[in-house]
């Protein structure tokens, strides 16, 4: 079917089933270019926490108990001051969160994958369409929300809703594969659907989608070159992003956004690091002290949601470390950037004296030598004892880079642990998502 047809029917069916969301995506697509979004942000934050005070049980009790009143918020220093939220706050006071003027019409539920911990549950606002984000998103790639596509994620439809979500979409073609269970049978079913449909955009976890990357390497498949690649949900470093392109012989973005709050930053065409939603979003970098850190200073992240009004989150804590850059990007848009996720808080490796590398490093270790392992994965036992597990590539001089970096690993950690290597054939993925650290330290 003609892109012309597909833009009509899409545009009809938009018009009619959800007539919000046009307004909305030509809202944010004005909002990029704001010259002064930083009092933009601010205004929305004063609102968002206004109504989480007004209108929560949680945020009532835990702002009265600091003596802190949303009408003295009138600036970042004052918004700095409010309390931290953590997965623990949801988890305990899970209902208090919940907005006394909405209603189910108004949420839908979300829970985490559980990679890090016990999964939580979030609500997500309805009434704020998100997807006039990622169509906002998609623009920046030159690929428009009628077009087909290709996906890599856990799936959650089947049987009936598998069938409305098809139907809805009709007559644009999206396809998916399940990348909590890749097999041989999965992905070749996969690649026969995508070469029929010919997808503009793949997407997907970025585990899954350099899985299946590896997948058509290793078997000489050829697959129509998509115009991106769209990946999430875990660090991406410089040697799956390498392999992706090669491969997909198609530009491969990164995009940073969670369960708990989804759309956070991506990168535009000019890949100068992640355009932050600062539209929607409120995104800072704190030092161990909770204090603001400078630009390019890495710092833990904490994030609030500015259109959640029906499950607010302000100043949550969400376990990654980042950091803003002090620069703009040349693509012209106004939305700040940020660096790559390099890791989650918990990605640490500890040494008996206290010492702590952290996931900023350690998921690096190989990104000056891309074609050097297909995959790797840092192990910390219980003793601190340390297993670097490797899929070896066809790479000249490999044994003594592997030497070279566990010298430089036990250089860091002060030689207080021992380290070894394991050559593997494969490394387990968590639900589709890429685990570069496990430390078995935290866990009971």
């Amino acid at each position: 079917m003609g892109i012309a047809l597909k833009k009509m029917v899409f545009e009809f069916k938009t018009k009619i089933l959800n007539p919000k969301l046009n307004r909305i995506y030509i809202e944010n697509r004005e909002n990029q270019f704001i010259s002064n979004l930083s009092n933009f942000n601010l205004e929305k934050r004063k609102a968002i926490v206004k109504h989480a005070y007004y209108h929560t049980k949680f945020y009532r009790k835990h702002y009265d108990a600091q003596d802190i009143s949303p009408e003295k918020l009138q600036s970042d220093k004052d918004f700095e001051s409010l309390p931290i939220i953590t997965r623990d706050h949801l988890k305990k006071y899970f209902i208090d969160f919940i907005s006394s003027n909405t209603n189910k019409k108004n949420y839908s539920k979300a829970t985490t994958g559980g990679s890090t911990g016990t999964p939580i549950t979030v609500l997500h606002d309805k009434r704020y369409p998100l997807t006039g984000i990622q169509w906002r998103i998609l623009d920046w790639w030159c690929i428009k929300p009628f077009e087909n596509a290709a996906f890599i994620y856990r799936l959650r439809r089947s049987g009936f809703k598998k069938l409305l979500n098809a139907f809805l979409w009709w007559p644009t073609k999206r396809i998916f594969l399940d990348a909590s269970s890749m097999d041989k049978t999965s992905i070749l079913l996969f690649i026969e659907e995508y070469n029929k449909i010919k997808p503009k955009l793949l997407q997907g976890y970025v585990g899954g989608v350099y899985e299946f990357a590896l997948f058509i390497k290793d078997n000489n498949i050829r697959i129509e070159p998509p115009k991106a690649v769209w990946v999430t949900s875990a660090p991406l470093t410089k040697l799956q992003r390498k392999v992706m392109q090669d491969t997909f012989h198609a530009p491969v973005y990164d995009q940073y956004g969670t369960c708990e709050i989804m759309w956070l930053a991506a990168e535009c065409k000019e890949q100068n690091g992640l355009h932050m939603m600062s539209d929607i979003r409120y995104i800072e970098f704190v030092d161990d002290n909770n204090l603001p850190v400078p630009p390019n200073i890495w710092g833990r992240i904490l994030l609030t949601d500015l259109q959640n009004f029906a499950f607010p989150l302000i100043r949550y804590e969400i376990g990654d470390y980042g950091r803003a850059l002090d620069y703009e990007c040349s693509c012209g848009l106004k939305l700040p950037l940020m660096d790559h996720i390099k890791g989650r808080q918990s990605d640490i490796i500890k040494t008996p004296k206290g010492i702590i590398i952290s996931g900023e490093y350690l998921t690096t270790i190989f990104d000056d030598y891309p074609d050097a392992v297909r995959e790797f994965q840092i192990i910390q036992a219980k003793d601190y004892s340390i297993v670097l597990k490797y899929i070896p590539n066809t790479f000249e001089g490999l044994d003594d880079l592997i030497i070279k970096v566990v010298n430089d690993i036990k250089t860091r950690t002060r030689n207080q642990i021992p380290i070894t290597t394991e050559r593997v054939e494969k490394i387990a993925h968590f639900k589709g998502k890429t685990q570069f650290i496990i430390s078995e330290l935290n866990k009971t």
